[in-house]
């Protein structure tokens, strides 16, 4: 019985809580027991964090920290030297386990919360970053990527050991140990390695610009002189030289002159998309009328002194002045409609190397441009062919030969333009079409013009009637002839009827009509004259001395 009551006694004897293990891991596997009947384990050494889990071990209690206190301690230590580049050195049980585990998680979460911290200071969030402890203690794989640099991960590197790398061209980074450079804004740019972007500068052949001071100088000098010219041409309206330059088509040719000199200003400035569309059509058209006036003086010319009677009679019949400017000038208003309903110029911009928003008139439709300029120059190339024929024209009417010059000047121009416009790629695109119109533009003043205003101004003496006749007379005596004389005889009168009709056509009065016939009719007969001085055998024949005599009679009664 007493055996019995023992054992009873120890039975019921009550254990009340268990005090130990000292290690978690033992700790862990003791309190999975206990809980069966519900007895406390007060541990004394078990720092794991896992025992904190009361679902888990809703029985377990303890007087010491847990660890998740020291891989926070540790984490903290790490962030404030920090350092990047650490190792751990552990054992293995489930302490060491559960620290390391902690304090990576720690260190995931100072991750996050540094990237949170830096997004909102760039929002100017009210934060306060912590600042590392004073001190050269450094344990890091690689030293922090200052601004302008971003991270670069190495292959077959742990995560914290990274390269830096600048940012490149056009991109930035204003963080340290940035992952990534962000790019520019538009209009703005930055170099290599930048912490910040720059906004652009905008370049374009500026009014400041000394180069485009000195095209507008010579541009206002042209217009000046122009005008100048026009003053001394209608001061001096009837006087021969002006009458044989065809003073209404001169006139005409100094207005479209003026254009030409005032569309170079065009070409300056920032560009926009109606001044570029301006700048074209009104060149393309001033310079057309330019030109086509020239071509009809030189016709006038050529076919006052044109003797062959079938020749004349057909270029009479095909010289209608105005009608041909107006022809030309259709030719033209085509072209450049054209262009503009397909596809107008507009303005346009690019980035140079030296990181500039360069801006310039974009063509666009090139083959508009070049069939702009390669009509005018066709209308050039007949002006050339006929002032070439007249070349050898009397000084008095030496149009043809400066017509010729000042269309040699115009193709060497703009042959130089085609291969300089376009190897240049910077500001100053415009400025090398700006120098072939002003060169073009005082090729043709100077050659048509200016040679005639010093005759009016300084050399009166030849700016006469009289100057006039010796002048034809010196030119008829050298001119020898092989037709027969009644061929001669008539391509005089058919001569004296055309230039009559020409002059009728281009002079503003019937009196100047008149003068312009008597002269003519006085030159050509004494053509005739000389003529027949270098023929005098020929000429002097009783068939044809009545014809001549008549001839005479009449020019000298008139000119008396």
């Amino acid at each position: 019985m007493r055996g019995n009551c023992n054992t009873s006694a120890q039975q019921s004897s009550p254990v009340l809580a268990v005090i130990g293990g000292y290690y978690s891991e033992i700790a862990i596997a003791v309190t999975r027991l206990l809980n069966l009947e519900y007895i406390p384990e007060i541990s004394y050494g078990a720092t794991s964090g896992l025992l904190s889990d009361k679902t888990r071990f809703p029985s377990f209690m303890r007087t010491v920290p847990q660890d998740d206190h020291q891989a926070r301690a540790i984490s903290e230590i790490l962030d404030n030297n920090g350092w990047t580049w650490v190792g751990v050195l552990t054992t293995d049980g489930e302490y060491a386990r559960y620290i390391t585990e902690r304090l990576c998680i720690e260190l995931a979460v100072k991750a996050i919360a540094q990237a949170i911290e830096d997004l909102c200071t760039d929002r100017d969030c009210k934060t306060k970053r912590p600042s590392p402890l004073e001190g050269n203690v450094t344990s890091r794989c690689t030293d922090s990527c200052q601004p302008g640099y971003s991270k670069t991960s190495v292959s077959g590197q742990p995560h914290c050991c990274y390269q830096c790398e600048p940012c490149a061209e056009n991109t930035f980074s204003n963080t340290t140990d940035s992952e990534k450079c962000n790019p520019c804004e538009k209009n703005y740019y930055s170099l290599k390695g930048s912490s910040k972007c720059l906004p652009r500068k905008i370049d374009f052949l500026k009014w400041g610009d000394v180069y485009l001071i000195v095209l507008l100088s010579f541009t206002s000098l042209g217009a000046v002189l122009t005008i100048v010219v026009g003053i001394i041409f209608l001061a001096h309206w009837n006087t021969p030289v002006v009458r044989s330059s065809v003073g209404p088509i001169s006139i005409l040719l100094l207005l479209s002159l003026m254009i030409t000199f005032a569309s170079v200003i065009l070409f300056g400035g920032q560009p926009n998309s109606y001044q570029c569309q301006a700048r074209q059509v009104v060149f393309g058209l001033s310079f057309t009328l330019c030109v086509s006036c020239i071509m009809v003086k030189s016709f006038k010319i050529v076919l006052a002194f044109e003797f062959d009677p079938v020749i004349q009679s057909v270029l009479k019949k095909l010289y209608k002045p105005y009608l041909i400017i107006a022809v030309c000038m259709a030719g033209q208003v085509v072209i450049v409609t054209t262009w503009l309903i397909h596809s107008p110029p507009t303005a346009d911009s690019e980035i140079t190397q030296k990181n500039m928003k360069l801006m310039f008139c974009n063509e666009k439709l090139i083959p508009a441009f070049g069939a702009m300029l390669a009509y005018i120059g066709l209308l050039a190339l007949i002006c050339f062919g006929v002032a070439f024929k007249g070349r050898k024209l009397p000084d008095s009417y030496n149009d043809a030969k400066f017509i010729t010059f000042a269309m040699l000047i115009y193709f060497i121009s703009w042959i130089v333009f085609g291969p300089v416009y376009v190897n240049v790629t910077d500001k100053y695109i415009p400025a090398v079409e700006m120098v072939v119109i002003l060169i073009s533009a005082y090729g043709i003043l100077f050659c048509q013009f200016f040679t005639k205003c010093y005759i009016i101004l300084c050399k009166k003496e030849a700016n006469t009637e009289k100057s006039f006749r010796w002048d034809i007379r010196n030119y008829s005596r050298d001119h020898k002839g092989s037709e027969d004389e009644l061929s001669f005889s008539v391509s005089i009168i058919h001569a004296c009827s055309c230039s009559i009709s020409i002059i009728h056509a281009c002079s503003f009065s019937v009196s100047i009509s008149l003068a312009w016939s008597s002269l003519c009719v006085f030159i050509l007969a004494i053509a005739s004259s000389a003529n027949t001085c270098s023929n005098a055998c020929s000429f002097y024949t009783v068939t044809y001395s009545v014809t001549i005599r008549s001839c005479h009679a009449a020019v000298w009664s008139r000119s008396a």
